[in-house]
């Protein structure tokens, strides 16, 4: 158990550094610096849980399909509106219209939170639910992480 932990680790600590690597300059170009502590803390929360749920393939089989079904619910109980407000709000920051964005502040950052946790777990681990690799096969993450 130990050592699947120890296999864990560096992809953990290499998420965690490319999504506040990603997350903190982008709070700053959108103005939302206010809100990197709590954007922080959701980032770890989030990469954390993602990297337990693919400890095997079982529970990243069955982690993702129970992603899938709260994401799919959070959009029936009201995200999709969350989602077309921060749209339109980005929209409007982007077209020089800076009074939108401090209106959904919140919801933007969480919003671009969680979409850069899940780029930057899929860019350098995933979930691993194919075939196994052939011996001696290494992914790029796994070069950089060790």
């Amino acid at each position: 158990m130990v050592d699947r932990w120890k296999e864990h680790l560096p992809r953990l600590v290499l998420d965690l550094l490319l999504s506040a690597g990603l997350l903190l300059p982008l709070l700053g170009a959108l103005e939302l610096m206010h809100l990197a502590p709590s954007c922080l803390l959701l980032c770890a929360a989030l990469t954390v849980g993602l990297e337990v749920l693919c400890r095997s393939r079982r529970t990243a089989l069955w982690g993702s399909i129970l992603l899938v079904l709260v994401f799919l619910c959070w959009l029936a109980g009201g995200g999709a509106a969350v989602l077309q407000d921060v749209f339109i709000a980005f929209s409007l920051h982007v077209s020089g219209i800076p009074g939108a964005l401090p209106l959904v502040s919140l919801s933007a950052a969480r919003t671009l939170t969680v979409l850069v946790v899940l780029l930057a777990f899929l860019s350098t681990s995933g979930c691993e639910l194919s075939r196994r690799r052939p011996a001696g096969h290494r992914r790029p993450a796994d070069a950089l992480a060790g």
